[in-house]
């Protein structure tokens, strides 16, 4: 018999009960299992992360219309074009998440050499 705390759930099922113990073992080996599969991200339909994108392409999510600067393990540069979320006015260069949910259709691919002449004009 397993050492440790045992927890009783009670789950009802119709008229009877069905009484389970949960071991700390148990409990530990499932955190453990958990955190070595880690999680599986995946966008939802019709939609793709901004990581997946391919540099200098717009992208538009619900509410931001911009330009993928740069892409890299933690975040990715983008310029902010045009912004509707009503808390915040942000317009120009700014960091944010690549996994980013963006639609998949492409709008339209920006020569990458226009990059530093977009960077300008909106600082």
């Amino acid at each position: 018999m397993d050492g440790g705390l045992k927890i009783k759930l009670d789950i009802e099922e119709g008229e009877s009960q069905v009484k389970t113990r949960i071991t700390t073992r148990k409990i530990n080996n499932l955190a453990k299992k958990a955190l070595l599969d880690g999680p599986k991200h995946i966008p939802a339909k019709g939609m793709m992360f901004l990581e997946d994108k391919k540099l200098g392409s717009v992208f538009e999510t619900d509410t931001i219309k911009g330009v993928l600067l740069d892409v890299n393990d933690s975040s990715s540069q983008v310029v902010i074009m045009s912004n509707t979320y009503e808390e915040s006015n942000v317009i120009g260069k700014i960091r944010i998440a690549g996994k980013t949910e963006v639609y998949k259709w492409n709008v339209l691919v920006v020569d990458i050499t226009l990059r530093k002449s977009i960077i300008h004009q909106h600082k």
